[in-house]
């Protein structure tokens, strides 16, 4: 791994450009802490600064000499495609934790049952292509509207044998398509939030999502777009309010297979 510290002279938000979309990785700060995971290569990595003043950038320059599995033994930046990463123990960050752009596709994140904790944000936030992450918890600390798992841009990523925890959002996904999420368990007041995202397709299959908080009005499933698509094969709701809530009148298709959805308990 390579570390990295980043500090302004003044508070920022940091952020990583993508082809597409900037991946926001760290929010209101003087300094960003972390690592860059990746294989055998010759790279050039830039972090961006951006507050009221304007925008300011630093690149730099390095070699990495590692195979696959990559182990991960602190928070950081994902900056290889084609690679098997592994996590080695715990993870904690001040911020978030695990980040990747689109250039890191086709990868494979195994959280080897370890937990990965954001005490600010997202324990996990990408742009996924083609990838599969697996088998461990992703625990949010602060209720502060952000997600366990966030999803800002992506496509066919499977996400599989994870806890998600938050006290805010479970999942956050802004144009995403054709994600798969099987044997999910969230526990997080709004379970799924899915966020100006235009063509949505999400797969949930044999999950469960538990509402955090009781007689509050939680809703499994939130949507603030219209033109999604959401499978729901084989789902268990507890303790939610709402099984489904949008916030405005939208077109969207759920498709439902062996799932107790209370028809009732749909707002509007």
């Amino acid at each position: 791994k390579i570390p990295v510290n980043v500090s302004s002279n003044e508070p920022a938000d940091f952020y990583i450009k993508n082809l597409r979309t900037n991946l926001t990785v760290k929010l209101n700060s003087t300094t960003y802490e972390f690592s860059l995971y990746g294989k055998t290569g010759n790279y050039d990595f830039v972090i961006y600064a951006n507050n009221s003043n304007g925008i300011s950038s630093k690149n730099v320059s390095f070699s990495i000499n590692a195979s696959n599995p990559i182990n991960m033994t602190s928070c950081g930046s994902l900056i290889s495609p084609n690679t098997y990463y592994q996590v080695m123990n715990n993870l904690t960050g001040p911020f978030g934790c695990l980040d990747w752009t689109e250039i890191a596709n086709n990868i494979t994140l195994n959280l080897n049952r370890f937990t990965v904790t954001g005490q600010g944000a997202w324990p996990i936030t990408s742009t996924c292509f083609f990838s599969t992450i697996m088998n461990g918890t992703l625990n949010h600390t602060v209720a502060n509207g952000l997600a366990g798992l966030d999803i800002q841009f992506g496509e066919s990523c499977l996400f599989k044998d994870l806890t998600i925890e938050s006290p805010s959002h479970g999942i956050a996904s802004a144009t995403a398509d054709k994600m798969t999420f099987e044997n999910i368990k969230i526990i997080a007041p709004i379970a799924v939030f899915i966020d100006n995202s235009n063509s949505v397709n999400m797969y949930f299959k044999n999950s469960t999502f538990i509402g955090s908080r009781t007689g509050i009005g939680d809703s499994a499933f939130v949507h603030s777009s219209e033109s999604d698509s959401i499978t729901l094969e084989e789902i268990n709701f507890t303790n939610y309010t709402n099984h489904i809530y949008f916030q405005s009148n939208f077109q969207t298709e759920y498709i439902i297979r062996n799932t107790d959805l209370n028809y009732s308990n749909v707002v509007p």
